[in-house]
């Protein structure tokens, strides 16, 4: 378009040169006869080589608007506009129709509400309750709660949500991970969903109302309490509020609403909203409470509000213990996309939100009051974990968050130089009782040392002499700041990394590092006495279990070391060293779920065979240790003898 206007530019220009020159134009006038006219001799002649300025577009980073020459430099496609920039952006447009308050869908408010009065879900003011509820009617807990996960299933049960005349169900292609996840979550009471029925009668009823909560379900007496956070703070009305029916047979429907939903996977729970949400069943009994079977729970998930789960969960990532969940987020960010959403809902061509669906039962249950609020532990901290499953904050790159909770600048480079190395050279499982109680510490408060980990001493040792023997992986010590005699200013450094057994040279992996402030992970406080006797910790020391093709990485909380230092000449040299402290069931069961996942392909890896022998053996033989005083064994002791040999450390295994 640009050539084409230039050229009639051009060559309009070359016409009117040709028409003032009088050249052979039967349209020029004669100016030789008696009626010419004179021509002024001020009146300069045009050259024919001067030709007229031309017009350059001006777009220079510009993809829309006034190109200069009364041309575009590009369109924009609706709904975005140009700005005055030249750039297209899609302006949001605040949707506060009817609203005083709360959100505008743009990151703003529509206003908000001057005290006592707090913003209720519609976007309204309203004068906040006194106090929330102290008695309810009937109810019942979810018993059972699975995603319906056969096509046969789906089709038959599920309501047709996409319009192509069969049942829609996206949540099916991650049944497999998190039905097992969800039947261990309603094992244990909490959280737990329950479910109140207002004004429920006998027979046939149409002014029913069905009240959602999530709370916490004591399994023996079956009694609920409720989160507060299920009530609407302004008024105090449950925010899962459905209109329902029941007809003369006893089938319950419910609906339309917005009911929360928890997807549990690993140590990670991305709580939803079913949106457009439709509940059925069929009531058995209102004795005692409600039971109800053959429930459907059905509606869509937002990608928008999915996606908003997943970036809070990833900011608790950043830190310097960043928790369990963070090593497989980026896959499941990147899995879900692809299997969960099938619905367009604003018709732009691209897909914003799954079809879910999900089978469930009720059993009788009494609400009995409120749990106590979890009360974040944030003082001092402006990062990483508050205790209540939420973070003190997030730190804006290039700042990680350490691990007493502050933003740090992230290190340029990993350290280069490094203090007087030992690799450990000896390490088992102490396995004699009377090894035990005479070297090991006392953890359970008994009186007589603590081992656990000696009920497997003979499967693992042999399989950690072999791992030795090969180099790799090697745990590496690294004695910081001391010089000789006594000292109570020094530090144990741990590594993992690869050791030359020939040489002596160790590299280490990088990852042994705290990525934000490059500092060792494993960084225990320790003294030497005037006799060599090195004691460090507490602190958590990552150790490797080996078992046939199987590698357990597990970290020993509140570790502690002792040993006696033999030479610094050429290395660290150290001789009966112990190191003990206690392994979590939590970690382990994170492993062999992380193991679990490896075992679902077409080839799955050998150990596949034996992994869940082992899942079921090790809850029976390690953990001895019940921490949170609940009355069941979350921990398990540890202890582990070992020697140190002098190593060098010459720099990081590389990367692949």
């Amino acid at each position: 378009m640009r050539l084409a206007c230039f050229l009639v530019v051009v060559l309009s220009g070359f016409l009117l040169a040709c028409g003032s020159s009088g050249g052979g134009s039967e349209d020029v006038a004669d100016t030789s006869g008696p009626d010419a006219v004179e021509v002024s001799p001020d009146v300069e002649e045009v050259s024919p080589d001067v030709k007229p300025d031309v017009c350059e577009a001006q777009c220079g980073g510009k993809e829309c608007g006034d190109d200069g020459c009364g041309g575009q430099c590009g369109t924009c496609t609706a709904p975005a506009t140009c700005n005055a920039a030249g750039v297209c952006e899609t302006v949001c447009e605040a949707q506060c129709g009817g609203k005083e308050c709360g959100d505008d869908g743009c990151g703003g408010q529509c206003g908000t509400c001057t005290a006592p009065a707090t913003c209720d879900a519609n976007g309204a003011c309203v004068d906040e309750c006194v106090a929330l509820p102290s008695t309810w009617q009937a109810a019942g807990v979810v018993d059972t709660f699975a995603t319906v996960d056969t096509d046969a299933a789906v089709e038959e049960l599920c309501p047709d949500v996409s319009g192509d005349g069969l049942g829609d169900n996206a949540l099916k292609a991650i049944a497999g991970l998190v039905n097992p996840e969800m039947a261990a979550v309603l094992a244990d009471g909490l959280p737990a969903i329950a479910f109140e029925f207002v004004d429920l009668g006998d027979g046939a009823d149409d002014s029913v109302f069905v009240n959602g909560f999530v709370g916490q379900l004591d399994l023996d007496s079956g009694v609920v309490l409720i989160d507060p956070a299920s009530y609407d703070p302004g008024q105090c009305t449950p925010k899962v509020h459905l209109p329902a029916t029941v007809d003369a047979s006893g089938v319950l429907s419910a609906g339309p609403g917005d009911v929360p939903l928890i997807i549990p996977y690993e140590g990670l729970i991305i709580q939803a909203t079913i949106q457009q949400a439709r509940l059925t069943g069929h009531l058995v009994s209102t004795a005692n409470g409600v039971t109800l079977s053959g429930g459907i729970l059905a509606g869509v998930l937002a990608k928008a509000e999915v996606d908003a789960q997943l970036a809070s969960l990833e900011t608790q990532c950043g830190g310097a213990e960043p928790v369990s969940f963070c090593e497989y987020l980026p896959v499941l960010k990147d899995l879900l996309p692809t299997l969960l959403y099938d619905l367009d809902l604003d018709d732009d061509g691209e897909n914003d939100a799954g079809s879910a669906c999900m089978q469930f039962t009720l059993k009788p249950a009494t609400i009995g009051g409120y749990l106590v609020p979890c009360e974040p532990q944030c003082n001092g901290r402006e990062c990483g974990d508050d205790g209540c499953s939420g973070v003190c904050g997030a730190c804006a790159a290039p700042e990680s968050c350490d691990a007493a909770g502050q933003c740090v600048e992230d290190c340029a480079d990993l350290p280069t130089a490094w203090a007087p190395a030992g690799a450990v050279d000896v390490f088992a499982a102490v396995a004699e009782a009377a090894t035990v109680e005479a070297v090991c510490p006392d953890v359970s408060g008994d009186g007589v040392g603590d081992s656990a980990l000696a009920a497997l001493a003979g499967v693992v040792n042999p399989q950690i002499e072999a791992a030795l023997a090969d180099g790799s992986p090697s745990l590496l010590f690294e004695l910081t700041d001391y010089e000789s005699g006594a000292d109570d200013s020094v530090a144990l450094n741990g590594y993992l990394g690869e050791l030359n057994l020939v040489s002596g040279d160790a590299l280490l992996y990088p990852d042994s590092y705290d990525p934000g402030m490059c500092t060792p992970k494993v960084n225990l406080p320790a003294t030497v006495d005037a006799n060599g006797v090195v004691t460090a910790g507490p602190g958590d020391v990552a150790i490797v279990l080996p078992y046939e093709d199987l590698v357990l990485n597990v970290t020993v909380h509140d570790a502690r070391i002792t040993g006696q230092l033999a030479s610094t000449a050429g290395g660290l040299a150290l001789t009966d060293g112990v190191l003990a402290g206690v392994l979590t069931k939590a970690d382990i069961d994170a492993q062999l779920a992380n193991l679990a996942v490896a075992c679902g392909v077409t080839e799955p890896p050998s150990f596949c065979e034996y992994l869940p022998m082992l899942t079921d053996l090790l809850p029976a033989v390690l953990y001895d240790l019940d921490l949170d005083d609940d009355g069941e064994y979350d921990a398990g002791s540890a202890c582990m003898q070992f020697t140190l040999k002098p190593a060098t450390i010459t720099g990081y295994v590389p990367s692949l």
